[in-house]
């Protein structure tokens, strides 16, 4: 027990829950009995809703017998302007929440030391990944490197469907897909020893062979397939854009990277395609707007257009 508090963990018996449901049972049918004419009929329709509930959460063994009765006919009908209220309560109450969960989320992002966290969290989570060895290396492991680069790439493509001639996710999954897809870049990144922005005029042979390692990997265990099948018209902007991304991580190489293009041919020639080159006429549509919509933009010297991030 000592243990326990110390480590601020608490073991609770059934003995233990059913003395907090006989109590808040208690607590509760006090206010019920009192039959306050502060309280409208909804609100007590609650309450003994509520005392029912508790009256059918204690276990069996309980000695304690929690009895309440049930409404009369005449209590337990609702009017309309009864409902009315108890949908503006809700409705009230719901608004309440998402504005308080709004602001929450507001706090969040603008904490830079949660941001940090979070960022540094996203770090640990692939250097540990880095840190895990190769099939071909000679070490004894219960995890290998390419095994859970598999697992990550079937969650993704296990979790894509097709309605109505377009790709769909769960919001949920989309959100863990794109950390994911976004991890695979930064480990060809990380062994580059800088970004993709960077690699083209900065980078060369030397950064392809300290990323081929990774590069291969990513290669027979289906993720350069799996951005293919991300970039379908769909799929959430911001996840194309990473598989956009990772894929250009992966097309780096002096004289052109073979393998990873005759990958991404044959799965374009032996899949069903047809999703991926509608998103591919679609961003062209998208660009052709942007530069008729901005016409020439006169800039000074030293500055950059804002382009958008298809380019």
């Amino acid at each position: 027990a000592n243990k326990a508090a110390a480590a601020g963990k608490f073991h609770f018996s059934f003995s233990h829950v059913d003395d907090l449901i006989i109590t808040l049972f208690g607590e509760i049918k006090a206010v019920h009995d009192l039959n306050s004419t502060f309280l409208n009929k909804s609100t007590k329709i609650m309450i003994h809703s509520t005392l029912e509930v508790l009256s059918k959460s204690v276990s069996v063994h309980t000695e304690k017998v929690l009895v309440v009765k049930p409404l009369k006919a005449k209590d337990n009908s609702v009017s309309a302007e009864d409902s009315e209220d108890i949908l503006g309560v809700v409705q009230d109450m719901e608004h309440e929440v998402l504005s308080k969960y709004k602001e929450f989320v507001a706090e969040v992002r603008s904490d830079e030391d949660i941001v940090n966290k979070a960022e540094n969290e996203n770090v640990a989570f692939i250097s540990l990944l880095e840190k895990l060895p190769f099939i071909a290396d000679p070490v004894d492991a219960d995890v290998r490197y390419e095994a859970l680069i598999r697992k990550l790439v079937f969650h993704i493509r296990e979790n894509i469907t097709i309605v109505n001639n377009q790709k769909q996710m769960d919001p949920r999954v989309t959100t863990t897909s794109r950390w994911i897809v976004r991890a695979f870049r930064t480990m060809i990144e990380n062994r580059m020893g800088m970004s993709i922005y960077e690699r083209d005029d900065e980078g060369g042979a030397k950064q392809d062979l300290a990323a081929a390692p990774v590069v291969n990997a990513l290669n027979t265990c289906g993720a350069t397939a799996l951005c293919l099948d991300l970039i379908a018209d769909g799929i959430d902007e911001s996840l194309k854009m990473e598989a956009i991304k990772l894929g250009v991580g992966l097309l780096f190489k002096e004289g052109g990277a073979l393998e990873v293009q005759n990958i991404m041919n044959t799965h374009l020639r032996k899949s069903n395609s047809e999703l991926f080159f509608k998103q591919v006429r679609l961003t062209i549509q998208k660009l052709q707007a942007w530069h008729n919509w901005h016409q020439i933009i006169e800039l000074k010297d030293g500055e950059e257009p804002e382009l958008p991030d298809e380019i």
